[in-house]
């Protein structure tokens, strides 16, 4: 089939198993992709290679946490060096793997495209749950750091992209049942749920779920008090330096104006000076 064939196809069959005639399908200008996980195949690439992840440079048990997140990515690494033999070694057999003429190691994904894949796509993960609180007229908020640590978590597990609505799931799992149960008389409605880094914890602990929020203005009193930044939330803007600088330029020429237009004020402010050191003396 791979090397070009004719070879017929059912069109639909009954429930009898009876087919209704066939389709003759040409594979010569077809072009077939095949793909897998291919679990611990890198191991066999490793050995073929000569790198052994025993002896000295093994990580010791406190930096196993961070060793998990880089060994995805140096596993990646020596998939790009994949063989036929690695295959054949792996457990497929050398009539498949001769008809397949070219061979290529797909990398994991890092942390910043896992970020995309929550965040930028049109049926984005993050875009699906926040859609689903607004059928209950709840806002969903969800923090850049609690994003980097979901995609962080995510890559630890070397689950992929797969495993972040696992992730989401866990985090919001409390939330999504306890807003059907507020509908009823007589019970604070919740209004805002908020996703942060406590949220979703360290990588290799879980985290204490989203936080809701019943009153009005109690997210912003929150989000205030912790200083945290949300997407989407209107917050006190901060002045910066220049703001500051042009807001002392305007008033040391108003100041000037004043001075050099009115006679009076320049006797008046001297006499205030003056007021000033006489009680700065008397003080000390």
């Amino acid at each position: 089939m791979f090397e070009g064939t004719v070879f017929s196809v059912p069109r639909k069959r009954s429930q009898n198993g009876m087919s209704h005639g066939c389709v003759e399908v040409d594979t010569t200008n077809i072009l077939f992709i095949c793909g897998g996980a291919f679990s611990d195949l890198g191991k066999i690439v490793s050995e073929r290679l000569h790198r052994c992840p025993f002896g000295f440079g093994t990580p010791i048990r406190h930096e196993l946490g961070d060793y998990a997140l880089t060994n995805a990515l140096g596993q990646s690494g020596l998939l790009e060096e994949i063989e036929n033999d690695d295959l054949i070694a792996y457990g497929l057999t050398p009539e498949f793997i001769g008809r397949l003429p070219i061979i290529v190691g797909l990398t994991h994904l890092t942390e910043d495209q896992l970020v995309q894949v929550l965040r930028e796509p049109k049926n984005a993960i993050g875009k699906q749950y926040k859609k689903l609180f607004k059928m209950n007229d709840v806002k969903l908020h969800i923090t850049e750091n609690a994003l980097r640590l979901i995609a962080k978590k995510a890559a630890v597990r070397e689950t992929g992209a797969r495993g972040l609505r696992s992730i989401m799931e866990g985090i919001l799992t409390e939330a999504m049942f306890e807003i059907p149960d507020d509908a009823g008389e007589g019970k604070e409605k919740i209004i805002v749920v908020l996703v942060d880094e406590e949220s979703v914890g360290t990588p290799t602990r879980r985290g204490c779920g989203a936080k809701i929020f019943r009153d009005d203005g109690a997210l912003e009193l929150y989000v205030y008090q912790n200083n945290i930044r949300v997407p989407g939330l209107i917050q006190r803007p901060k002045c910066s330096i220049i703001c500051r600088l042009c807001l002392l330029v305007a008033f040391s020429a108003a100041k000037l104006w004043v001075y050099h237009t009115f006679d009076c004020f320049s006797s008046i402010y001297a006499w205030i000076i003056l007021i000033l050191c006489k009680a700065n003396i008397f003080t000390e």
